[in-house]
């Protein structure tokens, strides 16, 4: 009989390379530090991960003009006309402002037109037919004038609903929050076929206009919905524990079909919903997970990286914010974190697949510009008399010029627009921080030789290289250096003798701009671990 032979290690010779990888798997923390890919970090702040490479996240502009109220935001969106005319709106609980050259002007009240909800109350919308309507969950569904500038009861006896959007030439809302409706939150009501006047609750109401519970059972009664979004040939709608697609009918007064397309999975985060590339992606406490689906595919689970660190920080999923940023293919979610005022946002790249996250205080919303805009200087914008004004009515308008950009709007009633030459955040700084994965001996100890960081910036930066041996709980200080730009990749090393059984490194940037390529780690054997 031969003898026993015990499975060997791998010897290390000296200064071997233990790890090499490009940086661009993005944050893993669902599984051991150890265990995780050579290209995946365990923590990613501040960063985005791009293309084959993790930078250091754009900074913020205070967008101007100056803020009209220190009055939450809880909606900045962009209304484009069939005519390329564009207006960019702000609302708040009891306002709504359109952005011009010099300062905001507010929408006055029209036709039935209210504002009564509270911060809680927050808004959706829909554009149909070249005009702008909205719902706030408490009060009717309006419409705005841009023109008069003013907002107004959309139609005749418009219902109050949670939710709206448009569908073939209709505004349709979901979840009716009238106290006479008895199966409100299961309810979907649409206005007539092409005339946005006309509701069900008329006098004389159009055969075209209707409503009606979406149930297929009565357990359906208790599976809320969350949110409704209209495409070119499918409603998609949300509920609490399902999914459902509406198709249109050639039946005047049933136009839509309803057919629960996913059982057993649904959302019950409402604002946490987006529209992406093809489909949603909405976040859901129920299966403590993030999802992405496409209509006629199975919903696609995203978040498995960081579902614990996602979800740990819930207390009311109704707080969950989001949006979809089209130009970087990125979805963002944002989690306050209990008693405080940070929301941390998680943003996911559907081209990397990779997780990262941001901490950004009094965070109230998110909103994705994807086109150009411009403001016109108004005449209340107008200083002095008509007497002092020189020059031609030609030559007294102004202009202020946007682009597609990502804006953040807070709780005190400021906008930043995030900017690709900001370096921080309207004036604050902030540290974008990267920790690697961990790298072990099994059974000995080693001598870590090298760490070798791959990098590439684009401004003057700050940075900051630490060391582990416990895992992230203390940590050494080893390397500082300010950087110039480069036009290629450069080198930060540092070069000792590391004695441990674990170790992981930390960079920190504490300003600039720095794309982080990817890293070596090199090692010798040590002797065997007392």
């Amino acid at each position: 009989m031969k003898p026993l032979q015990l499975p060997q290690l791998p010897q290390l010779q000296p200064d071997q390379k233990l790890a090499e990888s490009r940086l661009n798997l993005g944050m893993i923390s669902a599984i051991d530090g150890g265990d995780i890919p050579n290209g995946a970090l365990t923590l990613a702040l501040n960063a985005r991960c791009r293309l084959d490479r993790t930078q250091r996240r754009p900074g913020k502009l205070a967008s101007l003009p100056t803020k009209p109220n220190a009055n939450k935001v809880l909606l900045v969106v962009l209304f484009k006309k069939n005519d390329g005319s564009t207006t960019f709106l702000r609302f708040t609980r009891n306002s709504i402002h359109r952005r011009g050259v010099g300062s905001w002007t507010a929408l006055t009240p029209g036709s039935g037109g209210l504002l009564s909800g509270s911060d809680s109350n927050r808004f959706t919308y829909a554009v149909v037919l070249n005009k702008f309507f909205y719902a706030n969950g408490f009060d009717k569904i309006q419409e705005i004038d841009t023109v008069a500038n003013t907002y107004k009861e959309a139609g005749n006896n418009s219902p109050r609903v949670k939710f709206v959007t448009g569908f073939f030439n209709r505004v349709v809302g979901a979840y009716r929050v009238e106290g006479t409706e008895p199966n409100g939150p299961v309810s979907v009501v649409w206005c007539a076929d092409g005339d946005t006047t006309k509701w069900p609750n008329d006098a004389s109401p159009d055969i075209s206009c209707g409503q009606s519970p979406i149930v297929d059972s009565p357990s359906d009664l208790a599976d809320f919905i969350t949110g409704i979004f209209g495409g070119p040939n499918e409603m998609l709608l949300l509920r609490e524990k399902s999914l459902w697609i509406a198709t249109k009918q050639p039946i005047t007064s049933q136009p839509f079909s309803f057919v629960n397309a996913v059982p057993g999975i649904g959302c019950n985060a409402p604002y946490s919903a987006a529209v992406i590339q093809g489909g949603l992606a909405f976040a859901d406490t129920l299966s403590n997970a993030v999802w992405a689906w496409a209509p006629g595919g199975v919903p696609e689970r995203i978040s498995t990286n960081i579902e614990k660190e996602l979800f740990a920080n819930v207390s009311d999923p109704n707080l969950i914010i989001s949006d979809y940023s089209t130009a970087e293919l990125e979805y963002s979610v944002g989690v306050p974190i209990p008693n405080t005022s940070v929301i941390r946002q998680w943003t996911y790249n559907f081209r990397t697949k990779a997780w990262v996250f941001d901490e950004i205080d009094k965070l109230s919303e998110i909103g994705d510009v994807d086109s150009p805009f411009t403001a016109s200087l108004s005449f209340d914008e107008l200083v002095g008399t008509f007497d002092q004004l020189t020059g031609t009515f030609d030559e007294l308008v102004g202009s202020l010029q946007g682009h597609p950009a990502r804006f953040f709007a807070y709780s005190d009633g400021e906008i930043h627009e995030e900017s690709s030459t900001a370096t921080d955040d309207a004036g604050s700084a902030f540290t974008t921080e990267l920790q690697s994965k961990e790298f072990y001996a099994p059974g000995t100890d080693a001598y870590y030789t090298q760490i070798v960081i791959e990098y590439k910036a684009s401004v003057t930066s700050a940075l900051e290289l630490s060391y582990s041996r416990d895992g992230g709980g203390t940590w050494r200080v080893v390397k500082t250096k300010t950087v110039q730009p480069t036009s290629g990749v450069k080198l930060l090393r540092y070069a000792r003798q590391i004695e441990a059984r674990r170790l992981k490194w930390r960079l920190r940037i504490t300003s600039g701009a720095v794309d982080v390529v990817g890293y070596e780690v090199h090692a010798s054997p040590g002797g065997i671990s007392k």
